[in-house]
């Protein structure tokens, strides 16, 4: 398929559909396996919902990191998830991870240490979890505040 990259003869899923507020952009998880087994890619696409346009396609990969905790603002057509990366770790390993939004045309708005682990009900403040607390951060960027003392560790995370 010209759009995702991914080879047609693979064996191909989706999952993970959501869709923006405003009804105007969805998101899903796009995984192929290959015919002979092991070689597994996974991406995050975005649509504009009116024509079925792929606005940003975020490809998964050990150097770009995976996607995952996918969850769309309840406010704007923001979309915020979670970046593992994993290249070279082991079993037992703590991947760095990155907590993200992006708009719909995949831009990167705001990036945090840790996992993105939700939206504030008025979508002004994402929530980002580390082992030492939840932490809220406006999505302009401009604040950071411990609200917890409760995180979530990494390698306990998933």
């Amino acid at each position: 398929d010209p759009r995702t990259g991914f080879p047609i003869e693979a064996s191909a899923g989706l999952g993970q559909l959501a869709a923006s507020v405003d009804g105007r952009y969805a998101s899903a998880n796009l995984y192929r396996v290959s015919p002979s087994g092991g070689d597994r890619q996974q991406g995050l696409v975005i649509v504009r919902a009116d024509d079925g346009a792929v606005t940003s396609y975020l490809s998964s990969d050990p150097q770009q990191g995976t996607i995952g905790d996918v969850e769309w603002s309840p406010r704007d057509p923001l979309v915020g998830h979670t970046t593992a990366l994993v290249s070279g770790a082991g079993p037992g390993s703590v991947w760095p991870t990155k907590a993200v939004v992006r708009d719909a045309s995949g831009r990167v708005l705001v990036e945090r240490d840790g996992r993105f682990a939700g939206w504030s009900p008025d979508g002004a403040w994402l929530y980002v979890s580390r082992p030492a607390g939840l932490y809220a951060c406006r999505v302009d960027g401009s604040t950071e505040l411990r609200i917890g003392t409760l995180g979530v560790s990494v390698a306990t995370a998933r």
